[in-house]
């Protein structure tokens, strides 16, 4: 799902290349893949047995037999880095 966040907020990631749509009364519809993308989890990343495909950084694969539990908590891991990377980028340095 494409984050739709306040024009404001979404000046970092717009200002880092991200595109951004309209989403109605001053907020901005994000792509979600270029942010992941720009977290550093290109298409074709893997860990393990799981991973991104190679074609679409939103389609999470299961290069083996894993469960769908380790597939979606890989998911939850790869949003959840993707969110700390950006608040450490935004945080200013000492």
């Amino acid at each position: 799902m494409n984050p739709i966040v306040p024009a404001a907020v979404a000046s970092r990631a717009t200002d880092a290349g991200v595109r951004g749509f309209p989403g109605g009364d001053g907020l901005l519809k994000l792509s979600a893949a270029a942010l992941i993308e720009k977290a550093g989890f290109h298409k074709g990343f893997a860990h393990g047995n799981v991973g991104l495909s190679s074609k679409h950084t939103l389609a999470i694969i299961n290069r083996d037999d894993w469960r769908l539990l380790s597939i979606a908590l890989a998911g939850m891991a790869i949003l959840l880095i993707a969110y700390w990377r950006d608040c450490r980028k935004s945080r200013p340095t000492p």
